[in-house]
């Protein structure tokens, strides 16, 4: 509708494999993986789901995903990736609760994905999303109004981690 205003992006978190490079390159692998999460927080700021894309951009310059809703947040809860067509990242996707980190949800990966000869692994803590979403951030503006119908708000986060990245010409080295 003309003149309506435009509601603001979903804040998430990303993380790029070790081998993601701009601009892509022009053949295959076109480039590495992305992962986002987007977390959801209810009125009382808890984190009650966090939704995570897997982007795979090694046979398409677009990118092929797999879409995983972790509903509700647990500890140990855990996704298992499967290729399929131009996805090529198979391994565990997994949810922690760290004691160093407690007031984060951690999320854990041990994946190996790529073209055939040219496979990559990567495995550990990528992304901290906090268990409680803080008022300033809320997408209210205030904390305290309650934007969307279902009575849930996203906040706004930018914490990222990197994950040990390996090649398979890597491995044959040691």
């Amino acid at each position: 509708m003309p003149g309506s205003p435009t509601p603001p992006p979903k804040p998430s978190y990303q993380w790029q494999s070790g081998d993601f490079v701009k601009p892509p390159r022009t053949q295959p692998p076109y480039n590495g993986v992305e992962i986002q999460a987007v977390p959801t927080y209810n009125n009382q700021k808890a984190l009650v789901s966090l939704a995570i894309t897997v982007t795979d951009f090694a046979k398409s310059k677009t990118g092929a995903t797999q879409n995983h809703i972790f509903e509700p947040v647990q500890n140990g809860e855990k996704t298992t990736l499967s290729p399929s067509g131009d996805f090529t990242v198979q391994g565990p996707l997994e949810l922690r609760l760290m004691p160093a980190s407690p007031t984060d949800v951690v999320v854990f990966v041990n994946i190996s994905y790529g073209l055939p000869d040219q496979t990559h692994h990567a495995e550990g803590g990528i992304l901290e999303v906090p268990l409680l979403g803080t008022p300033g951030q809320a997408a209210g503006g205030d904390g305290d109004s309650d934007p969307s119908p279902k009575g849930e708000t996203q906040v706004d986060a930018s914490k990222g981690r990197r994950a040990k990245t390996k090649t398979a010409a890597s491995k044959a080295k040691k």
